[in-house]
């Protein structure tokens, strides 16, 4: 756990709260209102989300050792973006692969140029949309 989490680890499971529900097609904001406010404060929890700064690299400095998904560029789940960004790392690598193969450590390094950059423009605009 983060030394800054503001979580706390907890072993029970959360009861579950037993309220008569709508069906799905009438479920509607005062239904979902009411299952908040009927909510005992007791198993609310908070869940710290953290931004992170966009590294400069993701590659080590011989291009053989990589970062990819959330190791590269954590993100704040607001967007839902995380899977996509993951998914696109990964093509770029394999592409990147396929065109330096046997080098991995060219193919590293042409990853990251594409990746970074790419990345970079998307966190300007995430940053500009969602601030």
């Amino acid at each position: 756990m983060p030394v800054n989490c503001c979580c706390k680890p907890s072993t029970k499971p959360a009861p579950v709260l037993a309220l008569p529900l709508p069906t799905h097609q009438s479920l509607g904001w005062d239904d979902i209102a009411a299952i908040i406010q009927a909510t005992p404060e007791s198993i609310i929890f908070e869940r710290a989300l953290y931004d992170r700064l966009p590294l400069s690299r993701w590659s080590s400095p011989g291009g053989r050792l990589l970062l990819l998904g959330d190791a590269a560029h954590a993100m704040h789940p607001g967007p839902g973006q995380g899977a996509r960004s993951a998914f696109e790392d990964a093509h770029a690598l394999a592409e990147a692969l396929g065109r330096c193969w046997p080098d991995v450590g060219a193919a590293g390094r042409e990853y990251q140029e594409a990746r970074v950059v790419r990345w970079g423009r998307w966190v300007r605009v995430w940053v500009w949309v969602w601030a």
